[in-house]
């Protein structure tokens, strides 16, 4: 099968990580995807080592910018010239979409902004990222995903054991999602405009798509769910909880739908059989009443099998059940995760092979991603100006101004 988006263009003006990750989607699914740069470079060009982890930062070796820009040409524009912006607008003209997670004040003092090419570029779809959405007081504010998704959207205190502190944030999560609702959003646009010959604008904003990540948690907390509970005394019943097995493994439980006769399955496989005639676990609202008591005796049961003979204790039963990652590094090893191909690596020149997850989806017949392919600080200017008519002479000059790097 060709690659569904084969013949698609993207115009990627983005930096960081949602924006940048909707685009390598895109790119990913075979669309032709330029993402222009500025002279300073994007900021994971540059700012790898803030992590102090030693993370390569250089043009051949940035496994933090390729994470986010796989499968990109690369051009390079100072955009405040006005040769550059003409540039620009030669590309807007052959793209079918244009990506920006650029402050909205930036684009129109630019003169890139929707509204400066939507008569012009009717063809287009416009889509923007932003942290708090185009309306409000607070629309112009920076967001981060730490901020306007983690923080804003009650992910790091509501979800949490009462008491204690915010959670550490988890690098990164609020914009991958977010990064997906864009792809999204953009395929859809893209969808109607082949459709219509019009394209649209579409924005998408790190605290909406955070609303909608909690979007369950959100109804049941209207109805007095109190998301902030004790693992000991978890929001709903003992089979919705976290237990420590013998190896210090931690295994988690879930209910699927008829809690008694789930409840059953799970006591007869744990050989306590008495726990099903047990007056405090006869119906849901016992249950629930009677939540603690149930998990106590789970920890008690739990704590006398390693994690593997929990396992293979469960193995082809009705429990539904799994093993808690001890660390991130333990989900690149997860035979899953392996048998069902969903990362992708890179083995550098220096002899480090670094993993990658992909876009969460796969399309039958589509190659994975080629993240060999080099991401150099303005490596496919000369090769993108060129197709855009400008001969040999013109390319010189504007590098030898500015224009271009």
């Amino acid at each position: 099968m060709t690659a569904p988006l084969k013949g698609i263009r993207i115009l990627d003006l983005t930096t960081f990580l949602a924006a940048p990750q909707c685009c390598r989607a895109l790119a990913a699914m075979g669309a032709d995807v330029v993402k222009v740069e500025a002279p300073n470079k994007d900021f994971f060009r540059i700012e790898s080592p803030l992590f102090e982890v030693g993370i390569p930062c250089t043009d051949d070796e940035n496994p933090i910018f390729l994470n986010t820009n796989a499968g990109k040409r690369f051009i390079t524009l100072n955009l405040t010239q006005p040769e550059a912006r003409d540039v620009f607008k030669k590309l807007v003209a052959r793209s079918d979409a244009l990506v920006s997670n650029m402050r909205l004040s930036a684009l129109k003092k630019l003169g890139i902004d929707y509204d400066s090419l939507k008569d012009e570029f009717p063809h287009l779809v416009y889509a923007h990222l932003d942290g708090y959405g185009l309306q409000g007081e607070e629309s112009p504010k920076p967001g981060f995903d730490s901020q306007a998704y983690l923080a804003r959207g009650g992910y790091l205190l509501d979800l949490n054991e009462p008491g204690s502190w915010p959670n550490d944030q988890v690098l990164g999560i609020g914009d991958s999602a977010t990064g997906t609702a864009l792809y999204v959003a953009v395929m859809s646009a893209l969808i109607a405009a082949k459709k219509t010959g019009k394209g649209s604008y579409v924005d998408v904003a790190l605290q909406h798509a955070s609303n909608w990540g909690a979007a369950f948690n959100l109804l049941l907390s209207q109805f007095g769910m109190d998301p902030e509970c004790s693992r000991k005394e978890p929001q709903t019943y003992a089979l919705e909880a976290v237990y420590e097995c013998g190896d210090g493994r931690w295994i988690s439980l879930s209910c699927g739908g008829d809690l008694l006769s789930e409840w059953a399955e799970l006591c007869k496989v744990l050989g306590r059989k008495d726990l099903i005639s047990d007056p405090r676990f006869q119906t849901r609202e016992s249950h629930y009443k009677n939540r603690a008591a149930a998990v106590a005796i789970l920890d008690e049961i739990f704590k006398t099998k390693t994690y593997a003979e929990w396992d293979e204790i469960l193995w082809n039963t009705g429990v539904i059940y799994d093993k808690v990652a001890e660390h991130l590094l333990e989900v690149l090893e997860d035979e899953q995760c392996i048998a069902n191909e969903l990362f992708g690596k890179r083995e550098y020149l220096s002899g480090k092979t670094v993993y990658f997850a992909t876009p969460p989806f796969k399309v039958q017949g589509v190659k994975p991603e080629d993240l060999a392919k080099p991401v150099h600080f303005g490596g496919c200017t000369d090769e993108i100006l060129t197709e855009l008519g400008y001969g040999a002479e013109d390319i010189t000059r504007m590098h030898e101004t500015g224009i271009v790097i």
